[in-house]
């Protein structure tokens, strides 16, 4: 313990003990150290020169203790604010508890000593019957008034009578300085939150698009924000910049694996919905605690929640999701930038730490403001006045008091979940001296510390002051630096640090009319401005040395290490803070080491598949338009400069930056082609201008919508403009050997594309091993129908189910299923053509799907899928891993150089090169382009085709042979109803077969059209659609109702006869005004009029009703007046049934379709026993 007790930590603490060393009798001095490290002084009060305390004795409870500093003389007094005076950087430098070293003895010399030199300009006595000269009491106080000049050594000038801070010294936000130091109390220290309270407020509407688009990333602050702060000059017997340093490089390596979504929080599907559908509580107290109350998992700390919110691939939801979502998003932004400080929190007479955001960054500031408008009313406790934490749930409920705003909010949980990051970074120090030290235990421990003890009482000031530096950047200080050139230089090369041009820096207080004043000067205009430019200044010159010196000179010359370390790591960070730079022209734009590819051209280029003989490549570093082999790059790397001059331009070597660019082209192999095309096409590696050129020429062949092919005529159907465009890319694509990605948006007609590709194919004889066409067996029976639609000189093999064989095909249909089953035998078949639908089937690379599909051989890839990118980046690597492989690298580099910096750091440069990188392979339409809508009409009816499950069929079959049977032995005046018995009874069963016998399971996989159900849902709701589904069953409505509920986990409304008119109008009102993904099961019946649902923008006819007239007039409820979107129709039809015959003939005979319309289904009582027969026997 006695280690921990160390007084005299800087120079003028130091300074003030060995003068009253100088004074005592024989040593006397050091037997009071002991007391005033074990807590024997109860009270100290410092008062001016006044100093009284209280300390506990062997033979009364305690003793008084009191001493007198007399005040300097005049002149003495006189010289020392002249000292001032003439510094005006100085008083700011020790307000902010730096005293320069010298200054003390430059004023003793010149006749001002701040400390006695004779017991006669001190009065002091003791209770205690000791009799020596000072007594260990006295002693006693005499340690810990250095220790409060260590801490703030104005303390010192105090003592003696000179006031020289007075209205002139700033402590920005730190409150007024007290008139007693170390009083009864630990001294007042600003909340972290200045907190407005306000009502609850109702949760916010959905907007639409992502409220954190079009925000740039974050700089990583990993080293700069530890290198702002002051040396800890009296808070420890060590530096705690350093120990803040080290902490900020443990946890930029901890953090990531902090916050990485675990398995087990990761959800899709289902759940996700569910979960995101689901109303979550924000638990906040003003003493820091935070908490998230859920209904399924019960109170969450706010890392568990992220880890759950995180890994939830849904981007819509309830508002608290909406928000929470949005919140963590940002959070693992900033925490991953390491942009958060410490600051210190006082509550009665217990102090910690806690870390919040580093507002003064202006990204950070714009994320966090871009969250408020979604904020959510928290439920909201404040702690009793003194009282510790004691992370209880907060007991008021939001509408029953005020609460903070949102602004406030937000800042108080995104402080309250930095602050737990950085108590689970598990920083520790290796010395128990270091690691049990109160300043240590706060800002790295999870538990307040104690500063009752008059010597620990103005430790939390003090620590505040220390970090005061990230509040001053907060207030935007108007401070201007500048570099000028000190003389010009014509020399090439690298230059040594003494032939290279000399640079002055200068520093200006900014004006409220923009004037600007040298700070030299500024302190003789005073003003609230100049202070602060001047204070912040003083703050900044632990960072920049060369500041310090701009109190007595209007510039200083900076040396080579000086201007580098200004350059290349103040001014970026000074900048984020607000501070107005100018540079030099020639210092604005260093040029920067970039990896680059070395090209030299073999041969001729036809296609991507000849790039690897058609070119060599090697690695090489681009500077500018000159190339440097790794070798020589190395060399300049070793010169240890961070600024280099090198020939006719400054480069700037940051070392962490050069050695990732030495890592990328050191000690590697060659690159391969697919790396060189993705570089040539990103711009993230520099390439030589050749290749790139025939990189351009070969994509830009490739992606062209208007080379020279024509339409099949042997297709039966006509394009549209999109999709013509959609065909000639894909054969664009084709031809040069590269794969691609069809991503219209659902409903636009990719079948149709990849169908016409397949026949072009066919009739350039490109298609002798065929086509292989990989979809969720819930599509393939409307590939079949599509093929036999649109293509009928195709010859289809379906190779899916139990008794699948292999025929020779121009088009073999198979489900991702059989892909795993027969991987084997299929990858030792060469196609011409593999299609994948429902492409994002294989997003998981890991997955048994992904990993049976990439071992298929294809001449040419297609990827077709709506939701090209669900969950992450990760995604989009696997389809490219199938579509190119090797073209964005292992997926490892993929994450490191895309999906960290686009998803943790919000890079949009990043992004950008992503997107330049894969976009001449993806193709991507959305129904709402403009250019798209006008090629659509209003209206876009698809016929969507389901096979009956093997059950299905089986108790169709059955109930087709019964009631034919009853049919039969009916007389006329009964054959009608029989017959509509019938015909109700088969649809029941192709639609469910729970709806036709009451106690089938009610799951998808019995029924073929509630799987297609299920898809089609699926895609919608990842789009963030909203869907009517009809049917004229409520039983089935019933079952659809579980079904959606449970597989997609969406709560879905529900319409029938059977609802009173307020359950009625409050589902209407909330499908209409709820944004984001939903559904609606209506009975066509009790839906078919007076509705207005608008919100919907697809309608699905889960059964049909065999009358044309009763489906529009039901599809209109969405389709009308105040629709201002496309709506786009499915009909469920059930393959091989009544359902597919009779869509048929109605569609097919216009006559027929009429007779419908006046009849209903009555004329199909009047077919013979043969017709009957025929129109409902199972094929």
């Amino acid at each position: 313990m006695k280690a921990m007790h160390v007084f005299g930590l800087t120079p003028w603490g130091r300074y003030f003990i060995k003068a009253m060393e100088a004074l005592a009798d024989g040593g006397r001095l050091a037997r009071g150290r002991a007391y005033a490290g074990n807590g024997s002084v109860t009270k100290l009060t410092i008062d001016g020169g006044n100093v009284r305390a209280r300390v506990a004795g062997n033979y009364a409870p305690y003793y008084s203790v009191a001493i007198r500093f007399m005040p300097l003389p005049g002149p003495a007094a006189a010289i020392v604010r002249a000292a001032f005076a003439s510094d005006p950087m100085l008083l700011s430098r020790v307000a902010a508890g730096d005293l320069p070293e010298g200054l003390v003895a430059r004023l003793k010399k010149k006749g001002a000593s701040l400390v006695p030199r004779r017991w006669s300009e001190m009065e002091r006595s003791c209770s205690c019957p000791d009799y020596g000269d000072p007594c260990k009491h006295q002693a006693a106080v005499y340690y810990l008034l250095a220790q409060e000049i260590d801490r703030d050594p104005l303390v010192l000038f105090r003592l003696r009578g000179v006031d020289i801070d007075g209205a002139q010294a700033v402590k920005p936000d730190s409150g007024e300085r007290a008139t007693i130091t170390g009083s009864i109390r630990p001294l007042p220290v600003p909340d972290p939150v200045i907190l407005r309270l306000v009502a609850p407020w109702p949760d916010p509407m959905q907007g639409d698009g992502d409220p954190l688009s079009g925000l740039g990333g974050l700089s990583n602050c990993t080293t700069a924000i530890p290198a702002l702060l002051p040396p800890s000059r009296g808070l420890a017997p060590f530096d705690l910049r350093v120990v803040c340093t080290a902490f900020y490089i443990k946890a930029a390596g901890r953090i990531p694996d902090i916050i990485e979504p675990s398995g087990l929080a990761a959800m899709e599907g289902s759940p996700a919905r569910w979960f995101a559908a689901s109303k979550f509580e924000i638990l906040l107290g003003d003493d820091g605690f935070a908490a998230i109350e859920t209904a399924s998992r019960g109170k969450l700390s706010l890392l568990a929640a992220s880890k759950v919110f995180l890994g939830c691939g849904e981007r819509q939801g309830s508002p608290s999701y909406r928000f929470l979502r949005a919140f963590f998003q940002t959070a693992r932004s900033i925490v991953s930038a390491c942009a958060f400080v410490p600051d210190v929190m006082l509550r009665g007479e217990r102090f910690s730490v806690l870390w919040r955001p580093a507002r003064f960054d202006s990204g950070v500031d714009a994320l966090l403001q871009a969250l408020e408008p979604l904020a959510i009313a928290p439920a909201w406790r404040k702690a009793a006045p003194g009282s510790v934490s004691s992370r209880s749930s907060p007991t008021t409920k939001p509408g029953a008091a005020k609460v903070p705003d949102a602004r406030s909010m937000v800042e108080l949980l995104a402080i309250a979940f930095i602050t737990e990051i950085a108590g689970s970074v598990g920083f520790s120090l290796p010395s128990s001296r270091e690691k049990g030290h109160p300043t240590v235990r706060a800002l790295f421990g999870r538990l307040p510390v104690s500063c009752a003890a008059p010597g620990q009482r103005s430790l939390p000031g003090a620590m505040d002051s220390w970090l005061s530096v990230y509040t001053m950047a907060s207030s935007r200080p108007p401070l201007e630096l500048a570099i000028a050139a000190a003389r010009r230089s014509d020399a090439s090369g690298i230059e040594s640090p003494q032939d290279s041009p000399r640079f002055r820096l200068s520093a200006a207080c900014i004006g409220e009319d923009g004037s600007r004043v040298a700070l030299k000067s500024a302190a003789g205009i005073g003003g609230e401005r100049a202070s602060k430019a001047m204070s912040f200044a003083a703050m900044l010159s632990n960072f920049i040395p060369a500041l310090g010196r701009l109190g007595v000179s209007a510039s200083v010359i900076l040396g080579q290490e000086e201007l580098a370390g200004f350059v290349i790591d103040a001014a970026p960070l000074l900048g984020r803070l607000g501070v107005s730079l100018v540079l030099p022209k020639e210092l604005r734009r260093l040029a920067t080491p970039r990896p680059a590819i070395r090209v030299v051209r073999k041969a001729s280029l036809g296609s991507y598949l000849d790039l690897a003989s058609a070119f060599s490549f090697d690695w090489s570093v681009a500077i500018g338009d000159e190339r440097l082999s790794p070798a020589e790059f190395a060399a300049m790397v070793a010169s240890g400069l961070k600024l280099v001059r090198w020939r006719s331009e400054w480069v700037r070597l940051d070392p962490a930056e050069a050695a990732r660019v030495l890592s990328r082209v050191s000690g590697r192999a060659a690159p391969g082609a697919g790396e060189a095309m993705r570089a040539a096409l990103a711009g993230d590696i520099e390439t030589d201008s050749e290749f790139s050129d025939a990189v351009q020429r070969l994509v830009g062949t490739a992606g062209r919508d208007d080379v020279e092919v024509h339409t099949p005529s042997s297709l039966k159907a006509t394009l549209r403009p999109y999709q013509e465009r959609g065909f000639r890319w894909m054969l664009g694509n084709f031809t040069r050997g590269l794969g691609c990605l069809l991503a219209d948006d659902m409903g636009l007609g990719k079948t149709v594309q990849a169908i016409t590709a397949m026949l072009f194919l066919k009739d350039a004889g490109n298609l002798g091993s065929g086509a292989l066409v990989c979809a969720p067996a819930s599509l393939l029976s409307n590939w079949e129908r599509e093929l036999s639609k649109f293509a009928p000189s195709l010859t289809v093999c379906p190779y899916y189910g139990t008794a699948r064989r292999r025929r020779a095909a121009d088009v073999t249909l198979s489900s991702y299923e059989t892909m795993i089953r027969d991987q084997k035998k299929l990858a030792g078949l060469e196609w011409n053509l593999v299609v994948l639908d429902e492409a994002h089937y294989i997003k998981n690379p890991d997955s048994k799907r992904a990993c049976a599909v990439k071992t298929l051989r294809a001449e040419r890839r297609l990827a077709l899928t709506g939701t090209p990118v669900e969950n992450n980046l990760g995604e989009l690597w696997s389809l490219f891993d199938w579509m190119l492989p090797g073209y964005l690298g292992t997926r490892a580099r993929f994450t490191d150089e895309f999906r960290k910096p686009i998803e943790l750091d919000r890079s949009e440069a990043t992004a950008g090169r992503l997107r330049r990188a894969t976009g001449p392979f993806v193709m991507r339409r959305l129904k709402t382009d403009k250019a798209i809508a006008a090629d659509l009409p209003d209206k876009v009816v698809v016929g969507e085709y389901a096979s009956l499950t093997p059950g299905q069929a089986a108790l169709y079959k059955a109930v087709a042979s019964e009631g034919l049977a009853r049919v039969s032995s009916a007389g006329s005046e009964n054959r009608l109803g029989v017959v509509l018995a019938m015909i109700t009874a088969l649809k029941q069963v192709s639609n469910h077969p729970r709806n036709y016998d009451k106690e089938s399971p009610g799951t998808s996989d019995k029924s073929g059209k509630a799987r297609l159900l299920v898809a089609l849902l699926d895609a919608a709701f990842e789009a963030g659609e909203r869907v009517l589904v009809f049917s004229q069953y409520v039983e089935m409505l019933g079952i659809l109702e579980g079904v959606v509920r449970d597989e997609l986990g969406v709560e879905p409304y529900i319409l029938h006869g059977g609802l009173s008119r307020k359950r009625r109008d409050e589902a209407v009102d909330r499908f209409q005004n709820e944004r984001g993904p939903g559904v609606f099961l209506v009975s066509l019946k009790a839906g078919g009029v007076g509705l207005n649902l608008t919100a919907a923008t697809r309608v699905v006819h889960y059964d049909l009703w065999f009358n044309p007239a009763v489906e529009n007039q039901a599809t209109d409820r969405a389709f009308r007046i105040g629709q201002t979107r496309n709506v786009f129709v499915h009909r469920l039809i059930a393959r091989d049934t009544i359902e597919e015959r009779i869509d048929a003939m109605i569609t097919s005979k216009r006559e027929l379709s009429e007779l419908t319309v006046r009849a209903g289904e009555s004329w199909i009582a009047k077919l013979g026993d043969d017709e009957l027969r025929d129109l409902v026997s199972l094929r």
